[in-house]
């Protein structure tokens, strides 16, 4: 509690200290102040309408590169698909339940016909 009190004791001694100065201060030098002060506060109002300019480049920016790496992503994908359609086909033969007497019977054709030729 002691410490609180020693800062605001301390914080109303700078504030007053630092009032008394600038009260004391040349009209000429506050005069100047406050123009240097109007003319930030008119820098600043361009510069922020000049930001909103920059973030709206960047963004259409970042937009567009995301979406040119997603549509090279998808060519990839598509050529790899169509560079694996073997195996597709062999996935869709081995799952389709109604074709698996059709290999049952190639295979054993298949057999046959070694018998045959070795016979």
């Amino acid at each position: 509690m002691k410490k609180d009190q020693n800062d605001e004791v301390l914080l109303k001694q700078v504030k007053a200290t630092l009032e008394t100065a600038a009260n004391d201060l040349d009209p000429a030098l506050v005069t100047r102040l406050r123009g240097i002060r109007r003319e930030a506060i008119a820098r600043a109002g361009k510069r922020q309408f000049f930001r909103a300019w920059q973030w709206g480049g960047a963004v259409t920016a970042t937009v567009l590169i995301v979406m040119f790496s997603l549509n090279l992503q998808n060519d990839n994908v598509e050529n790899r698909i169509i560079e694996n359609v073997s195996g597709l086909d062999d996935f869709l033969m081995l799952s389709a339940t109604e074709d698996l007497e059709l290999y049952k019977d190639l295979e054993f054709y298949s057999w046959l016909d070694e018998i045959q030729k070795t016979g």
